[in-house]
């Protein structure tokens, strides 16, 4: 790629030929296959689902907050969906690896890569668990 750093300066025409930093000119596209296997797609998916019926139980079916949450359930399943188109595009599908998951800085174990993946979606649960309870609690 050439870059004309004086291309606001007729005057001057110099080009710098630009190429991708040795460590990176090795990497290929991104693999869409995941390789997660199913059950940490249904750990996650409960995790937020539990947080929404959290939510749900501790606004009491107030009107306006029951709105806010459907549309944050609507959001949810657009970001979940928008990866499941995503990864039947292209056609790079393999199946999940036998011993762990393959990352960009090496390989990790599968219970490293469980408590990397599922660590947000179930401390998300737990927050919307422990708000209804003490919302409940409170009257």
């Amino acid at each position: 790629m050439k870059i004309d750093v004086n291309a606001f300066n007729p005057a001057y025409t110099t080009v710098i030929e630009t190429a991708p930093p040795p460590e990176l000119a090795h990497r290929s596209h991104e693999s869409r296959s995941f390789e997660m296997p199913r059950g940490i797609w249904t750990v996650m998916f409960s995790a937020y689902a539990v947080f929404f019926l959290a939510m749900l139980a501790a606004t009491r079916g107030d009107g306006g907050a029951v709105f806010v949450i459907v549309i944050s359930m609507g959001y949810a399943a657009m970001y979940f969906g928008t990866a499941t188109v995503l990864k039947t595009v292209g056609g790079t599908t393999s199946a999940p690896q036998p011993h762990g998951f393959d990352t960009l800085t090496g390989r990790l174990s599968y219970g490293a890569g469980f408590a990397q993946i599922l660590t947000v979606p179930l401390m998300v649960a737990l927050f919307g668990v422990a708000f209804a309870v003490i919302t409940l609690a409170n009257g």
